[in-house]
């Protein structure tokens, strides 16, 4: 779009622009599309704060979304944005590309973006730094189809359409919260584009996780259940506990960090061992290669795979697991574990 055809539009929305500045300064919600898509801007005592308040985030899954790259602002945030991505936020934001960092002084994650599009960028030079939740279900398609809102969500919020056709960019995603950085989601900002402005180490996601189909794709007519433990001691007597509950019909394939596997059930043919979970990225590999052996076999089967010691540092570990299995189990004292 040319600078003269986006300063025009703007122009024409000088008034319903005003008005959605004064609605969020008096806490109600705007929505716009940021450039990925529609959602809705409100105002938060945790960004006023710049993070920095005892005031938590909301429980919602929320995108904070800074105004334009400049220098000042970004040094504002540097709680939450390390300085070896800086580089990269100064050339492509404003722009399709999402981080992902940790929420200080506690275990929430938090995407953080700038976004391109030029009703949101004006909407925050004047506003500030604001808190974005995309439209799902019916709101989303309401206004993806050039209705109005409808419903108490949404009675006091201000609606802003740019005159012209929306044109979504689907944004990359990098994940600040592990060691080392990983790509999350490569998109319109391509991985060798992006590497050369980072001063960390990055892996590709999708070439050292799991692959993006789903796991029951390995398993079609079976279950791959997660069973996690605070302490490694926690899980061998929850595996016999589950696995007793396995119908004599069905095939049993455990898997289990090395240590566990070879003191508990070393002469057990239906365990598995992935490795050390001190080293995630080969667990991760050893897995991948196992259940798509599972692919070639028939018949019904659940598929156990125990954890313990998730600490800090391997959110992204976690999030590979929740995202390809049917459900998650937690070791917990009193409580039976039911397949």
């Amino acid at each position: 779009m040319l600078e003269a055809q986006k300063q025009q539009h703007l122009r024409t929305m000088r008034r319903s622009l005003n008005r959605a500045v004064t609605s969020l300064k008096e806490g109600s919600d705007v929505v716009c599309h940021s450039g990925w898509g529609y959602g809705r801007v409100f105002t938060h005592p945790w960004v006023e704060a710049k993070g920095k308040s005892e005031e938590s985030l909301p429980e919602e899954e929320v995108t904070l979304l800074l105004p334009p790259s400049q220098p000042e602002e970004l040094a504002e945030w540097s709680a939450i944005l390390p300085p070896g991505v800086l580089p990269a936020l100064a050339f492509f934001w404003p722009g399709p590309l999402l981080v992902r960092v940790r929420v200080p002084g506690g275990v929430r994650r938090l995407t953080v973006g700038c976004p391109w599009h030029p009703v949101m960028q004006e909407l925050l030079e004047r506003n500030g730094a604001a808190l974005f939740q995309d439209l799902t279900g019916e709101s989303k398609q309401h206004v993806e189809e050039g209705r109005e809102l409808s419903g108490s969500d949404y009675e006091s919020a201000r609606l802003l359409r740019w005159p012209e056709e929306e044109t979504p960019l689907e944004p990359s995603l990098l994940d600040l919260g592990t060691r080392p950085w990983r790509l999350l989601q490569q998109a319109f900002v391509k991985a060798d584009e992006l590497f050369p402005y980072l001063n960390e180490p990055v892996i590709l996601s999708h070439e050292r996780a799991f692959p993006e189909r789903a796991i029951r794709t390995y398993v079609p007519e079976g279950s791959t259940l997660i069973v996690e433990a605070d302490e490694a001691e926690q899980l061998p007597e929850a595996v016999r506990e589950l696995r007793a509950q396995v119908p004599p019909d069905t095939f049993v394939r455990i898997y289990l960090d090395e240590q566990i596997a070879h003191t508990h059930f070393p002469d057990d043919r239906e365990v598995r061992v992935y490795g050390e979970l001190s080293d995630m990225e080969r667990v991760r590999r050893r897995l991948q290669a196992m259940l798509e052996r599972q692919n070639r076999r028939l018949g019904k089967r659940v598929l156990l795979i125990g954890v313990s010691n998730l600490g800090p540092g391997s959110e992204s570990f976690q999030a590979d697991l929740r995202k390809f299995s049917h459900g998650w189990l937690k070791v917990e004292d009193g409580v039976r574990l039911e397949l």
